[in-house]
């Protein structure tokens, strides 16, 4: 999937983290059916290469899968093999930048300081993670984006339904969310109703 023409497909990112192949596979079921686009798997994640090979498999028409939490050029390597159509990082490190570039699929850097933002896209990022923007609030990255308005910015880290729609309506693009949305209550005592419920909540107050 070309992320480069269809951006808006990241407006709500599902952050797994720990999840087993199966658990993976039953959420991202519920997520498709509320209107969620776009997953990611971090690669702290046991087996996380199997994952994102069997959710492109079964999802990669419905679904952008990706990769977080890459820390290295061979992970880069690893996730386009297994079908990732974006790299999510913690740091705005310029070698990830270039290897997810050279792969030809989306990437996206975590930064937090002006300088790092800058950095992450002068290297040549698509859209730029603030990490952790939970911290300090929409307003931080509204100030950001005043000067650095040309940048595209992914807010992640302390996103829930109380501030999704604040994030985005301050100039955000995109939010990758993780336990707020990725409840693994719901999901191993298996409570999808409730879980579909939950997801439905996000995309309602992310596109209203």
């Amino acid at each position: 999937m070309n992320l480069h023409n269809n951006q808006e497909m990241l407006r709500i990112v599902a952050i797994f983290r720990g999840v087993d192949l199966q658990q993976a596979l039953d959420a991202a079921a519920v997520f498709v059916d509320a209107g969620i686009k776009a997953l990611e798997i971090t690669c702290n994640t046991p087996d996380v290469i199997p994952i994102i090979a069997n959710l492109s498999e079964k999802y990669g028409e419905q679904l952008a899968i990706g990769a977080g939490t890459v820390m290295t050029v061979e992970e880069v390597g690893s996730a386009k093999r297994a079908g990732a159509s974006f790299i999510l990082s913690p740091d705005c490190n310029p070698e990830i930048i270039k290897a997810t570039k050279d792969a030809g699929i989306f990437s996206v850097p975590g930064a937090f300081t002006a300088s790092e933002i800058v950095q992450a896209h002068r290297a040549g990022a698509d859209m730029v993670k603030l990490f952790p923007a939970g911290r300090l609030g929409p307003g931080y990255m509204k100030d950001l984006l005043g000067p650095l308005d040309h940048i595209k910015f992914m807010a992640v880290g302390g996103i829930d339904l109380t501030n999704t729609k604040d994030f985005l309506d301050a100039g955000a693009k995109a939010v990758g969310i993780g336990s707020s949305l990725v409840n693994m209550k719901l999901i191993e005592s298996r409570d999808f109703r409730q879980l579909k419920k939950l997801a439905i909540d996000f995309v309602e107050n992310a596109y209203k």
